[in-house]
């Protein structure tokens, strides 16, 4: 059986019945360009892109070489840090058999950063490692790598950053939060919309879960 991927997806999304985000006013920025960025909304629609590569794949892979991946919350719903940590800690507290990768966009005080970053909890623990192997399939593929500078750390000998992030230090299994971009910077922003990207990012992960998985 293939380790597991847990995929915690940040913030909330659109509300079905009254069409409000329901993490407004946070997380979220209006351009005149494009409108409304909420960042829950889009790390949705990273998810939905990652659930249609990975079924592909396990569509045609075979019953002993399937990804093994599920996220939370399901659905639009903000759900707190605390909620979702006991959730993620109740589904695996097997050190090496499982990863959690924190979906985000960033945002900036004057909006003006970009770039693409990882984050793990601090000293060194395996979420460094898996850390790396997303960088490097970040990096793999040349539209990414173009379109987005990745913001690295080396002060502690690897790429990621380190932060105190409740998902970072709480989960039993060790825990990567990654910001894909700077969603109140119009650059970073209307890349992050761009479906190509959206479906490169999945794809990004999909190798990664590949490898992940079963080395």
């Amino acid at each position: 059986m293939s380790r597991l991927i847990i995929f915690d997806v940040g913030h909330g999304g659109i509300d079905p019945k009254s069409g409000q985000y329901v993490t407004a006013p946070n997380k979220q920025h209006y351009h005149s360009e494009i409108g409304w960025f909420n960042e829950g909304e889009w790390n949705r629609s990273l998810m939905k892109s990652i659930q249609g590569v990975f079924n592909s794949y396990n569509l045609k892979a075979k019953l002993n070489e399937q990804i093994r991946y599920t996220w939370y919350p399901f659905d639009h719903r903000d759900v707190s840090l605390w909620d979702r940590v006991l959730s993620y800690n109740e589904m695996t507290n097997a050190q090496d058999r499982a990863v959690i990768i924190s979906l985000h966009a960033n945002a900036s005080p004057n909006h003006n950063a970009t770039g693409f970053e990882l984050f793990t909890s601090k000293g060194e623990t395996l979420a460094d490692k898996y850390a790396t192997m997303i960088a490097n399939e970040f990096e793999f593929d040349p539209i990414l790598n173009s379109e987005f500078t990745i913001r690295k750390d080396y002060s502690d000998g690897d790429i990621d950053k380190e932060a105190d992030f409740y998902v970072l230090k709480r989960t039993t299994a060790p825990a990567v939060l990654v910001e894909h971009g700077f969603f109140d910077n119009l650059e970073d922003a209307l890349k992050l919309i761009n479906t190509d990207i959206i479906d490169r990012f999945a794809n990004m992960y999909l190798r990664f879960a590949i490898k992940f998985a079963f080395n």
